[in-house]
């Protein structure tokens, strides 16, 4: 068994994609050094919290998604040295599901990783990643609540840190709690080097041309993805929105237009 997890729980939109695509991309090179990232595939760790946070729709998901928490837990059990578990969707935990995760790791001791950034950078790009999931909500309209269902990541649950983190230290004690806050004036390798220090992981030999930041749309490019959203009744499945919304429409039209207010990384 591994002698200590690290657990990246986000926020949401705090570089999580930037860091998750620099840790499996050198995922050989990590175990190297003695940091194990358990797992088949990357995505065992967004199907693991699926898991965690008790969504009832991951019951009907194929069998392979369903066992990621189980292969995760049993990697991390067969190895050695410093595990590393990063899905944002984590934050969303009540809890006594962060509690059960804990208690799921031991013997191993877990430490948390939270990332952070300045609430209004955060409120927009939590906005704006509601569009690319299909909202039609417009930006004085949203995040008005505080969602009790751990399964509901767009709204203060996963964006206020206060809130986050008062649940997750009912699981983990505060000196083996770690925040990093974004400084949107260092360079964009900065994170990563601190993430990496905070790890005990050095950095030396580390590729980071696989990683990309997740720049924000302007201000006409999101609105007109609201207004698309909502013309498209009939377009439902997940899939589909990732492969139009996200992929074609966002990130690969809206996004490199510009725009006022735009070029933010999250």
């Amino acid at each position: 068994m591994v002698d200590r997890v690290f657990v990246h729980i986000g926020l949401p939109k705090t570089a999580t994609s930037y860091l998750q695509t620099i840790i499996w991309s050198n995922r050989d090179l990590l175990r190297e050094r003695g940091v194990v990232v358990p797992g088949a595939e990357r995505r065992d760790h967004l199907w693991s919290s699926r898991t965690v946070r008790e969504q009832t729709s991951h019951r009907r998901a194929p069998e392979h998604q369903q066992q990621a928490w189980t292969r995760v837990r049993e990697e991390l059990a067969s190895s050695a040295g410093t595990g590393l578990v990063s899905h944002e969707f984590f934050a969303a935990a009540s809890a006594e599901q962060a509690r059960s995760m804990v208690a799921a790791l031991a013997p191993a001791e877990v430490h948390l990783v939270v990332t952070a950034r300045e609430p209004l950078g955060l409120f927009a790009a939590s906005w704006q990643e509601s569009l690319k999931n299909g909202a039609t909500t417009p930006m004085p309209d949203y995040g008005r609540t505080v969602s009790e269902k751990p399964t509901d990541i767009w709204n203060w649950r996963t964006l206020d840190l206060r809130l986050v983190l008062g649940r997750w230290t009912e699981a983990v004690p505060a000196e083996r709690v770690h925040v990093l806050v974004l400084d949107p004036g260092a360079p964009r390798e900065d994170v990563w080097e601190r993430f990496a220090g905070v790890v005990g992981l050095a950095t030396d030999g580390v590729d980071l041309s696989g990683s990309f930041p997740n720049t924000s749309m302007g201000v006409a490019e999101a609105e007109t993805l609201r207004r698309v959203n909502g013309r498209l009744d009939g377009f439902g499945k997940a899939f589909d929105k990732g492969v139009f919304l996200r992929t074609y429409l966002a990130d690969e039209r809206l996004v490199p237009r510009g725009g006022e207010v735009g070029a933010q990384e999250d």
